[in-house]
């Protein structure tokens, strides 16, 4: 093993290999934070797969909504309405169960207050929810969740958060949509472009 080598592996006669560096250079950490950035700037739709399966999704949520409406005679077309289940479970089968993913970005206890007269907790929670398609296109959503009047601080804070998780997710595939449109204008303002 020739001398750069073995300085390479185990550090240097001075340092040592496990050396800690009190004041680390700054520019690395505003570096890599522009990378972060970078990669996290490819918003949209990643594939025409993505594309087709957003497409299916809509059509089949329209559908749904349009067998509640003629049962009402109503036409709404909010689809918040949707319980959450009908939500995942339309989701699983266009993606396909291990099409899609889930994450939390960020939870945020947005109230919280306490009976003292009845000992009842309530809180209200703010979380940013992440659905990411299995090749890359992804969506975030705001969810919020509220629980009134529990009698155990535990029990509050679990049933807020959870709806406000379950919110959120429900919120980020039903946003897929917007991403569609988006990738439609897009296509459109290209073709009006091409005719001028």
């Amino acid at each position: 093993m020739n001398n750069n080598a073995w300085e390479d592996a185990y550090g240097d006669e001075t340092t040592g290999p496990s050396t800690v560096v009190f004041f680390p250079d700054m520019s690395e950490f505003e570096k890599q934070d522009q990378n972060e950035e970078e990669n996290n700037s490819n918003e949209g739709i990643a594939s025409d797969w993505a594309l087709k399966k957003i497409g299916t999704l809509q059509a089949r949520l329209e559908a749904i909504q349009n067998a509640k409406d003629s049962k009402r005679f109503s036409g709404s077309n909010f689809y918040s309405k949707f319980s959450s289940s009908v939500i995942f479970n339309l989701a699983n089968e266009v993606f396909g169960y291990n099409g899609w993913s889930s994450e939390i970005i960020s939870s945020h206890l947005v109230h919280e207050q306490l009976n003292e007269e009845n000992n009842e907790y309530s809180v209200k929670y703010n979380v940013v929810a992440r659905i990411i398609l299995k090749d890359g296109t992804y969506n975030d959503e705001l969810g919020t969740g509220e629980a009134s009047n529990m009698p155990h601080k535990n029990m509050c804070y679990n049933k807020g958060k959870k709806q406000a998780i379950t919110d959120g997710l429900k919120n980020s595939i039903l946003g897929l949509r917007d991403l569609l449109l988006e990738n439609e204008l897009k296509n459109f303002e290209r073709v009006e472009q091409g005719k001028t």
